[in-house]
């Protein structure tokens, strides 16, 4: 066992410890989830860790797997406490994932499929932020937090710094440490009461 396989274990067991506090959270009221967004979230992974499997990514992409499986628990939780509605923006994140399939399958290039998944990904994360501008107390701090400490971790199992194995880590540390220092305003709006 490698030490970068080490890493990227690590690194995928951090999101499953913050799926607890964000679970929890779901089922005290404080966050309330999309389930249509969180479905597209389930939909972009699997095309991410499938296309960087084909890529032939391996210790870098463990911390998607720990994503996919927080983002099937947390809709699981969300069922009775969080909300289903399709809105064009989800539409359009549909056909991208799809488009980048696509190119995949035609042009026999699994990077079309990683590189456009992670931008219908990334696309989610701008809705999150979009929800945290609006409304600050609809999102726990602490799982974002963690988030981006595994994609931190994430960096230890990344074993060549090309596009296949980073891009991803790259994002996750982007994505998680904006949407966690977003979702910090609403103790600051506290305070000032």
């Amino acid at each position: 066992m490698t030490s970068h396989f080490v890493f990227g274990f690590v690194a995928s067991l951090l999101p499953l410890v913050a799926t607890f506090f964000y679970i929890k959270s779901i089922l005290s009221g404080y966050t309330r989830i999309n389930l249509a967004g969180n479905f597209i979230y389930i939909m972009a992974t699997v095309m991410i860790i499938t296309s960087s499997v084909s890529l032939g990514v391996t210790s870098a992409i463990l911390l998607g797997f720990g994503y996919l499986l927080c983002q099937i628990s947390v809709s699981a939780a969300g069922f009775k406490y969080g909300y289903f509605k399709f809105t064009g923006f989800d539409y359009l994140c549909i056909t991208l994932s799809f488009f980048g399939l696509a190119l995949w399958l035609i042009l026999d290039a699994p990077i079309y499929g990683l590189v456009t998944n992670v931008f219908v990904d990334a696309l989610g994360s701008l809705a999150i932020l979009k929800k945290l501008y609006l409304h600050p107390e609809t999102e726990a701090s602490f799982p974002w937090f963690l988030a981006f400490i595994a994609g931190a971790v994430n960096l230890l199992a990344i074993p060549v710094f090309d596009i296949e194995n980073s891009l991803y880590t790259f994002y996750s540390i982007t994505s998680s440490f904006m949407i966690f220092a977003l979702s910090l305003r609403k103790l600051n709006a506290s305070d000032k009461i």
